[in-house]
């Protein structure tokens, strides 16, 4: 076996990834073998040492407005996109996304961005460690509530149902 190198997990003190974070720095430790500890900082000290490619190994999280590969793909992972915090940058990447953007054909676009999604993933660019789960609790008569694969609820065709008369 190759010893690993110690890792330090930097999250934001502002952040709720906090106690995710010591739970994976516990698992590399428990499981690995692997030194691992947290270091927690403020939100701009993160950001600023991302920036300047010092954080080897960050939490961070990020959600789309709506389901579409447009939303997030270049946001995430376009050169020089203000969310890209992993600083990749792919010109094959790049020219995907810059012919997808303008069409108009859904399928057109959305074959190009799984293309632009297939080389990122190839590349292990991020690896996502978990993702979080909501829990909504809805009172029975409302009706039309729709919630997204990202778990927003959509407002639009909400209604709710009048209290029977024994309620």
């Amino acid at each position: 076996s190759y010893p690993l190198p110690p890792i330090s997990i930097s999250v934001a003190s502002s952040s709720d990834l906090r106690e995710a974070a010591e739970s994976i720095a516990s698992d590399l430790r428990v499981n690995l073998g692997v030194k691992a500890d947290v270091e927690i900082m403020p939100a701009e000290a993160l950001q600023e040492r991302n920036r300047a490619g010092r954080l080897p190994f960050f939490l961070t999280g990020w959600t789309g407005d709506f389901e579409h590969p447009e939303n997030y793909l270049p946001m995430l992972f376009g050169t020089g996109s203000s969310e890209n915090r992993s600083g990749y940058s792919d010109a094959r990447v790049d020219r995907l996304f810059a012919r997808a953007a303008p069409l108009e054909t859904i399928v057109q676009r959305d074959a190009l961005y799984d293309r632009a999604h297939r080389l990122v993933v190839e590349q292990a660019v991020a690896i996502p460690l978990f993702f979080p789960v909501d829990v909504e609790i809805v009172d029975p008569r409302v009706r039309g509530l729709k919630f997204s694969a990202y778990g927003h609820g959509s407002l639009g065709q909400v209604s709710k149902r009048a209290a029977d008369a024994g309620n």
